[in-house]
């Protein structure tokens, strides 16, 4: 991207392309023609696609929620942090944390990872346009997946128009 671009306001196009991957989610933006990948919190290009509560109660996305669920051998851990979740879009199952001590659906979730990529554009480029993304999804899910995935984006504050 040129050093010199600034994003447009212009909202009649859409200028925020979502993947939201089973394993890691990541979002880009046009700027004038030009496709950048956006760098959450941590430096990354991609964004873990894991959900978890933290021991104050707190919603966390990412590398975080990874870390608590993939490298602490803690059972508190395991049941507090979820992967792969967007596998049961669709469906009725929900997903029980102990420290909400409620249930969530896998659409609840998953526009949590939405929020998130939707904050790291927000973190670098305040004025940047959000209102609209085309959002992809994985290969595997079932037309009732591709159904409900819309149902949730009053959550994330997207107006999704495609989903590919």
């Amino acid at each position: 991207m040129k050093s010199d671009s600034k994003p447009s306001k212009d909202n009649s196009v859409i200028k925020v392309g979502i993947d939201l991957g089973t394993t890691n989610s990541e979002i880009a933006i046009n700027i004038n023609g030009d496709a950048e990948i956006i760098k959450n919190a941590q430096q990354d290009e991609y964004t873990p696609s894991v959900f978890g509560i933290d021991k104050a109660g707190n919603k966390v996305v990412g590398r975080k929620a990874y870390d608590k669920l993939y490298k602490s051998s803690s059972e508190e851990e395991f049941v507090n942090n979820k992967a792969e979740i967007k596998r049961l879009m669709g469906t009725s199952e929900t997903v029980h944390f102990e420290r909400l001590d409620k249930d969530l659906t896998p659409e609840e979730i998953s526009a949590e990872i939405l929020k998130s990529l939707k904050e790291d554009v927000t973190r670098k480029y305040p004025e940047f346009s959000t209102v609209s993304a085309v959002v992809t999804v994985p290969a595997h899910f079932s037309q009732a997946g591709k159904y409900f995935t819309p149902s949730f984006r009053g959550t994330i504050a997207f107006s999704m128009r495609n989903l590919i």
